[in-house]
């Protein structure tokens, strides 16, 4: 509740329609309102940034880590609700950064299988897409990427050269230590690339749109279940209506048989004749129908 009030007082504060002599300026701040309040009301999504905090706030003012090639890849700036300006495949818009950020992540993917394995790498990644693309894509895409495994070694966290270690024991633990670190660094690389996915899963117009289309297929499916149970129910009701009226109908020419048979009995008819014979038999009434379930 405190979140929702705070993001009306500023949404108010700053909407460009309340601004007209600073448009520009309020358009911004309202759009970096509209972000902050996503990620602040969505419980995971809020413990994630929490966690990531200043690394995210470093990285919206631009100040990469710098050093090697594996940390020159900051994926912290694309947390921003600055990072991109409106959802359209232009320049600086939702499409283009993102689709240019997960190409990057791909391609460092692909060189380090390529390094590590003396040639090719795996195969090719989804790649995130355009406005326009199928939703086979946009599925292929989040399939992937929210199961996300590094490929890259990562030797740059290494704490040690055991080159310079005085003994093979020392040389080994040196070793395990790397070893430990470079498999931190992966784990927290593969998780913020996840996250990554799953931030622009919450945002993609795509998935919205796809997710507003299920749901109306699911209310057809229904509203069609409905009308065909509803005519199953009808279609009962008449047979049912049948059945009573072939039960009174049978009713009524029992008792004339009956009539028929006492008759035949004080004029001592044969008990074998064909009054008596149709009284054994009974009448072959309708079977009653089965209720719709």
């Amino acid at each position: 509740d405190e979140i929702k009030t705070a993001y009306r007082k500023l949404a108010l504060k700053w909407h460009p329609d309340k601004n007209q002599g600073r448009v520009e300026e309020a358009t911004e701040a309202f759009r970096e309102v509209q972000g902050a309040y996503e990620v602040l009301s969505d419980e995971r999504e809020r413990a994630w940034y929490d966690r990531h905090r200043e690394a995210i706030l470093r990285g919206a003012q631009g100040s990469g880590a710098g050093g090697s090639r594996e940390d020159a890849m900051d994926l912290f700036p694309f947390f921003a609700p600055s990072c991109y300006r409106g959802f359209s495949d232009e320049p600086g818009a939702f499409f283009q950064v993102y689709r240019t950020a997960f190409s990057m992540v791909a391609r460092a993917e692909e060189e380090a299988e390529a390094e590590e394995s003396g040639g090719e790498a795996e195969g090719e990644r989804p790649g995130f897409g355009a406005s326009d693309s199928p939703w086979a894509e946009v599925k292929a895409f989040y399939d992937y990427w929210l199961q996300f495994s590094t490929s890259r070694p990562f030797y740059s966290r290494d704490k040690w050269n055991p080159m310079d270690a005085p003994n093979r024991h020392v040389r080994r633990a040196m070793d395990k230590e790397n070893k430990r670190e470079r498999q931190g660094a992966r784990r927290e690389y593969s998780a913020q690339v996840k996250a990554l996915a799953e931030f622009l899963r919450n945002r993609d117009p795509r998935v919205r749109a796809r997710k507003a289309e299920a749901e109306e297929e699911a209310r057809a499916r229904e509203a069609a279940e409905r009308r065909n149970r509803a005519e199953r129910q009808r279609a009962y009701d008449e047979e049912r209506r049948r059945f009573n009226e072939a039960q009174e109908a049978e009713g009524d020419h029992e008792e004339l048989l009956e009539a028929l048979a006492a008759a035949a009995d004080q004029l001592g008819f044969d008990e074998a004749g064909p009054a008596a014979r149709r009284r054994k038999k009974g009448a072959r009434g309708a079977q009653e129908p089965e209720p719709v379930r």
